[in-house]
């Protein structure tokens, strides 16, 4: 059975997977090709992706303790 620190893990290693995959993306032909509106909100949402992931680590830490 998953305890918490198992989900909150797997939840990382989930989100560090999307983080590298768009930050892939965006150096991309076909990111240069989306509107302007597109980029700008898929940088947001890296960058709150990012925020996110740096939230997960601490509370992993403070949990495992």
């Amino acid at each position: 059975m998953e305890t918490f620190l198992d989900r909150l893990k797997i939840e990382h290693d989930e989100l560090h997977k999307k983080i590298k995959d768009l930050s892939a993306f965006i150096s991309t032909d076909d990111y240069y090709k989306l509107s302007k509106a597109n980029k700008i909100l898929l940088s947001q949402q890296l960058n709150h992706m990012v925020n996110y992931r740096e939230i997960l680590i601490v509370r992993l830490e403070l949990n495992s303790k």
